[in-house]
């Protein structure tokens, strides 16, 4: 059995922490989280990375964001907003009204894009497009 993970460093680790410490049996964990036992299990042992679309559900589960993101440049910003709302590249363009190649060249550093899609992230209705 693996120890607790004290200071977890990966998504498995924040999971299994959270799941310790709120007594769950694996029934009622893949009743909270929607997912899985053999995903959570893979997720628990680094062998599996979550998808996009469950990221909000697990940030809800943990009660917390566990990603290191959006702390960087704007590229970073986009990335983090895409991905704690469980949206696709297509998602996130549809949000902000431009094509998905443009939001992946903003995500790739190819351009750069207009401080007004920076502030329509920022709007309070944004994530619930």
């Amino acid at each position: 059995m693996r120890p607790y993970p004290s200071d977890p460093k990966t998504l498995g680790d924040h999971l299994r922490k959270r799941i310790i410490d709120l007594g769950l049996t694996r029934e009622e964990c893949v009743r909270e989280l929607g997912l899985s036992l053999a995903t959570i299990s893979s997720l628990q042992s680094g062998k599996r990375n979550l998808g996009v679309k469950s990221i909000p559900k697990v940030i809800e589960f943990l009660g917390y964001n566990p990603f290191n993101l959006g702390t960087g440049d704007m590229r970073d910003r986009l990335v983090a907003f895409r991905m704690t709302n469980g949206l696709t590249i297509g998602g996130l363009a549809k949000c902000l009204g431009v094509s998905r190649g443009t939001v992946g060249r903003w995500e790739s550093g190819k351009s750069v894009p207009a401080q007004r899609y920076f502030e329509a992230l920022d709007s309070p209705y944004a994530s619930r497009r």
